[in-house]
């Protein structure tokens, strides 16, 4: 095994990003978030960190949801992208202990690759031609992990090795992703693989409850730190390395605090921990707003069907809890939703 899980350094700065993940940890796994909504960014954010993820790989994806993925012209683009989708979806089903397997490692490196992989052709990859509505995926996805040939030794003993340490969760993440990246036996699959493996560890130790962190987003951002972290990490020297990740996971919580103010409203604000409660006509008014950028007092009141005064005492309230703010003065003035911070 490499010497950097056994003599890795942990630096103050470290100690202080590990710190904040902590508090971020907590924070969002107790977030009042209806089901609609943790669908709905899990979706988003799944989507965004593919993309992403492919990005790393000078594959870019020039779409904005998986509902375009049929404008795609790459038949490989799309598969790989539609592949790694379905493997992030479905955290709960391949990383369902908290101890990674060969099994696992290997079942995502094959369902990953499959594109190139001839043997797999009998196994429902995707085919020229084929609608990509009707793509095909392994059988028996949702109910277990096939054995699929054997990955060599050396990722054999890693994941041992990984398992048994007593390295602090979130770090030992990132050595999992830096390390299959430097191990991978499959060559177009590594880095994809490397991702989703130290996110679905993540999810297991309970730091993504709702599977709503984009990490690769920032890498992309950062890329050429990125690079150059990697491969200080790979000539020994992780420390960087480690810092870039533990930086990556702390933007991905403040992101995603944005995108939990807007989907709710301004309702929950997880940096300043407020969850703000109000009334179903509130929450209706709210929706309106989600879905239009500015609306007038009359025209809320039309909607919903009450006075223009209702509507005044009703906008009164979400004025002064922060939810919503007015532009401009007397009859031309409209609302809209406040913008998160």
């Amino acid at each position: 095994m490499p010497d950097t899980f056994e003599d890795i350094h942990i630096t103050q700065k470290m100690l202080k990003q590990i710190s904040k993940i902590s508090f971020f940890r907590e924070r969002f796994n107790n977030l009042p978030l209806e089901r609609k909504w943790t669908e709905q960014l899990h979706e988003q954010m799944t989507f965004m960190s593919v993309k992403s993820s492919l990005a790393l790989e000078n594959e870019d994806v020039n779409i904005t949801n998986v509902a375009e993925v049929p404008k795609l012209i790459s038949d490989i683009l799309k598969q790989r992208l539609l592949n790694e989708l379905e493997i992030r979806k479905s955290f709960p089903i391949y990383f369902n202990t908290k101890d990674l397997s060969v099994e696992q490692v290997s079942y995502i490196h094959r369902f990953i690759d499959n594109v190139n992989d001839k043997i797999s052709q009998e196994r429902g990859n995707y085919r020229k031609g084929q609608k990509t509505s009707e793509a095909a995926y392994y059988k028996n996805i949702s109910k277990k992990l096939p054995r699929y040939g054997f990955l060599p030794r050396l990722v054999e003993e890693f994941v041992r090795h990984a398992n048994e340490s007593n390295i602090e969760e979130v770090i030992l993440s990132g050595l999992l992703y830096a390390e299959f990246i430097s191990i991978s036996p499959f060559f177009r699959a590594n880095a994809q693989v490397a991702r989703i493996i130290s996110k679905g560890y993540l999810f297991t130790r309970g730091f993504d409850k709702f599977q709503i962190l984009n990490i690769d987003s920032y890498f992309v951002e950062k890329q050429s730190k990125y690079y150059n972290a990697l491969k200080e990490y790979v000539d020994g020297n992780p420390t960087k390395w480690i810092e870039l990740y533990l930086q990556a996971i702390i933007k991905a919580f403040k992101y995603t605090s944005v995108q939990i103010e807007h989907i709710s409203g301004r309702t929950i604000r997880p940096l300043a921990n407020e969850v703000i409660h109000i009334t179903e006509r509130q929450k209706t008014i709210v929706e309106l707003l989600k879905k239009n950028s500015q609306m007038s007092g009359s025209e809320i009141a039309i909607i919903l069907g009450v006075s223009r005064q209702n509507i005044f005492v009703i906008m009164q309230k979400l004025l002064k809890k922060k939810i919503v703010e007015k532009v401009g003065k007397g009859t031309t003035s409209r609302y809209r939703l406040k913008l998160a911070n």
